[in-house]
C-alpha cells in the first residue's frame, strides 16, 4: 500500500521527466547493482504529455523495483527510443527471470499494464533464465 502512494505521488511538474530517471538511478545504482539509461535524450520530452511521462516513469520504477526485489540480477538497462508516431520503452535486467504461468502475478505489473493500456499503449514482458525483458509502445498523442 505504501508503495502505491509513493508512486501515485510522482510529480513531474516540479522535476522534469529525465531528472526524475536519473533521480531513480541514483537513488537504485551500487557497485554490485549497475544501471545503464540509454535514449533519454533521443526523446522531445517537452512534447509529451504528463500521463504518458507518469506511465513510462512508473514502468521504470516498478521493474527496476522488482529486479531488485526478485531477480538476482547485476545489471538493469532502460532504453527509450522514439519511432514515428510512437515511444518506446525496453527494460531488461540479467536476472534469473520468473515463471509468466504462473497463476499469482504481481499486482504491480498487473497495474502497470492497465496504465500503458488506458492511453493506447502496448506492454509485453519476455522473461527466461537469463533475464526479463519489458518492451512498452505508446503512442506519441496518446491520452
Amino acid at each position: 500500500r505504501n508503495l502505491s502512494h509513493q508512486l501515485s505521488s510522482v510529480s513531474l511538474d516540479e522535476v522534469s521527466f529525465k531528472d526524475q530517471i536519473i533521480n531513480l538511478v541514483a537513488d537504485n545504482f551500487s557497485l554490485e547493482f549497475r544501471i545503464l539509461v540509454e535514449g533519454i535524450d533521443t526523446v522531445l520530452w517537452e512534447t509529451v504529455n504528463s500521463a504518458i511521462k507518469r506511465t513510462l516513469y512508473l514502468c521504470a520504477r516498478e521493474s527496476l523495483q522488482n529486479t531488485l526485489k526478485y531477480a538476482e540480477a547485476s545489471k538493469f538497462f532502460i532504453r527509450f527510443s522514439s519511432e514515428k508516431k510512437e515511444i518506446l520503452l525496453l527494460l531488461e535486467d540479467n536476472g534469473r527471470g520468473f515463471d509468466l504461468n504462473k497463476g499469482k502475478k504481481g499486482i504491480g505489473l498487473k497495474n502497470l499494464k492497465e496504465r500503458v493500456e488506458e492511453i493506447q499503449g502496448s506492454f509485453q514482458i519476455e522473461t527466461s533464465e537469463q533475464g526479463t525483458k519489458t518492451t512498452i509502445s505508446i503512442p506519441i498523442n496518446g491520452r
